[in-house]
């Protein structure tokens, strides 16, 4: 059960906890731990996990989760045993993971500095930590550490251990935070200050009830409703929130902020639909967005593309572009215009580093952040060469639609010398354009046509039949 768990499963987690219940002796490895458990004993809505697993020799563990915005809260009803345990780790092994155990107060702390993107993006982030605090509401009979077992060195993990009753319930209270340990107490205490599981599921029911209640829909089947309703939880799960009580962890300078952010939003994947349907159900939280996204121009020097917290070169073009216009073209004023303008001006005028001598391969480790990779050729030829620039095809036409969406900024601030060549240079796509087939196609640098599946994202090019 992970208390910072990331629903895209292709970009991983970072800043992680993972809590297990176990009984008889202590299992540490993931293989060793794991549980059998059947759908049928699960239940699952936005605001309340449950599920029974079997410990073996008819004994079931029955888990129990709800959660608040930085927190977790979980009931685990054990069978009768004098070594009932929940496990915490702190890291995966040979992850250079912390933990503390408290007796006094019963409480384990820890943190791990685990992120995807540190293989991915240019920024090193020496002082990214997720932190965490377990609070349990019963006194534990004992607690320790124990190291992974491939390096004794490091201790990545800790349990708590428990005498329990048949049926017996034991609660812990999980506290997350990427600023400190004391700010994931601070966290605990301000958003489950009580211990009343019941009290924190219902009211994060009624919090998902309020988002999902924007839209009713009729007419439709029970199963019709169910996957309209999920969708639409799906939607509403990011960007994700990294401001706590008022201040954020920024993973584009590496320091703590006093200020509102998100994270977690791949641009390249919300610009054409998502966002749109956030201006309308969340229109409370677009000018927070925004801001975040001119917050990380400032601490990092760009806009990033799919902060997973940081940059990761991950996708293409720079559809943060796109989400600033629509945001001044939909009336949004509470983000700072000139700053968004001088932002985006950016993405679309300057050349990444050493743009003419990379290729920009798909999460091409090593590598500055790429903004518009391709645009000192795209500038120079018109398009961007599939010879020279990985993805070229689809660069060079998401390019053009971010250009457009730059003119619009450019236009909202009176910059009208800056608007004309955007606006020109968004009908570039014009560029890949082959009459003979009445596709668009790649093409290389000196000007003939690349194969018809090369330079594309997540697709390919089909030729017309004959």
């Amino acid at each position: 059960f992970i208390g910072t768990h990331q629903a895209a499963l292709w970009m991983g987690d970072y800043g992680y906890v993972t809590l297990m219940p176990e009984i008889d002796s202590l299992r540490t490895s993931p293989d060793a731990r794991m549980l059998p458990f059947q759908h049928a004993d699960e239940i699952v809505a936005p605001d309340y996990y449950a599920v029974s697993m079997d410990a073996g020799q008819g004994r079931p563990i029955r888990t129990e989760l709800t959660a608040t915005m930085h927190c977790s809260y979980l009931r685990f009803t054990f069978p009768a045993n004098n070594s009932a345990m929940i496990l915490i780790e702190a890291a995966r092994p040979k992850v250079a993971g912390h933990v503390d155990v408290d007796v006094t107060t019963h409480e384990i702390t820890g943190y791990n500095p685990d992120r995807m993107d540190a293989d991915l993006g240019p920024l090193k982030l020496p002082h990214f930590r997720g932190y965490f605090v377990v609070q349990f509401r019963t006194p534990f009979t004992h607690a320790g550490s124990y190291p992974t077992k491939d390096d004794t060195s490091l201790a990545t993990g800790a349990f708590a251990q428990f005498r329990t009753t048949q049926g017996q319930v034991i609660e812990a209270r999980v506290g997350t935070s990427f600023i400190s340990v004391e700010q994931a107490r601070r966290n605990l205490g301000a958003e489950i200050p009580r211990w009343d599981f019941d009290a924190v599921s219902k009211a994060l029911g009624e919090s998902w009830n309020e988002k999902l209640g924007r839209i009713t829909i009729e007419g439709a089947t029970r199963d019709q409703r169910a996957m309209f309703y999920t969708g639409l939880y799906h939607a509403m799960l990011y960007p994700r929130s990294m401001s706590e009580q008022g201040h954020y962890y920024s993973a584009f300078d590496d320091t703590v902020h006093a200020g509102e952010s998100y994270t977690d939003y791949a641009t390249w994947d919300i610009f054409r639909a998502e966002f749109s349907l956030l201006t309308l159900l969340a229109p409370e939280r677009i000018d927070g967005m925004i801001q975040a996204l001119l917050q990380d121009y400032l601490e990092g020097g760009w806009m990033p593309k799919w902060p997973n917290p940081g940059y990761t070169n991950i996708m293409i073009a720079t559809h943060a572009d796109s989400l600033v216009a629509e945001a001044v073209k939909k009336g949004f004023t509470g983000f700072d215009r000139p700053l968004a303008w001088r932002a985006v001006r950016k993405d679309a005028l300057t050349p990444p580093d050493d743009d003419a001598h990379r290729a920009w391969a798909d999460r091409e480790p090593g590598t500055p952040y790429e903004a518009r990779a391709g645009l000192f050729y795209l500038r120079a030829l018109g398009y961007i060469p599939a010879d020279k620039t990985a993805e070229a095809a689809s660069r060079t036409l998401d390019d053009a639609y971010d250009d457009w969406c730059a003119a619009q900024v450019a236009a909202s601030v009176g910059d009208a010398s800056a608007f004309h060549l955007l606006t020109v240079r968004s009908r570039y796509y014009r560029n890949i354009f082959n009459g003979h087939s009445g596709l668009m196609q790649a093409r290389n640098s000196d000007g003939s046509w690349a194969p018809p599946d090369a330079g594309w994202t997540e697709g390919i090019q089909f030729r017309r039949s004959p």
